[in-house]
């Protein structure tokens, strides 16, 4: 399958379209094409000592941390500074707020 997704990257198409074909989420896609990711799907911590040094909980809820989140929202700045653990509900809060922040900045000019 990983295959198949750097193949139809290549060839230009988006994570969501690639994620429609192949039955995974865009989220998912995008963490097979930029190459990280964790759980059972083993993420190198050796690359990303500020994580290690988080260990394994969420930094918001400590629970068990499984989502990695780009804190300035860039995918790809992977700067240790820049990467916080977070679990899945405590990613989508996150993401939700930026979202409502966005629109909220939209909505006033």
């Amino acid at each position: 399958m990983r295959k198949q997704i750097f193949e139809l990257y290549k060839k230009g198409y988006t994570y969501r379209e690639i994620a429609g074909i192949v039955g995974r989420s865009y989220q998912r896609i995008h963490q097979i094409i930029n190459n990280y990711s964790l759980g059972h799907y083993s993420l190198s911590y050796a690359n990303l000592p500020n994580l290690t040094l988080q260990g394994i909980l969420c930094q918001d809820c400590k629970e068990r941390g499984e989502n990695i989140h780009h804190i300035d929202k860039n995918s790809r700045n992977n700067d240790d500074k820049n990467l916080v653990l977070l679990c899945v509900g405590c990613h989508v809060k996150r993401h939700k707020k930026m979202r409502r922040t966005i629109f909220q900045a939209q909505v006033a000019s």
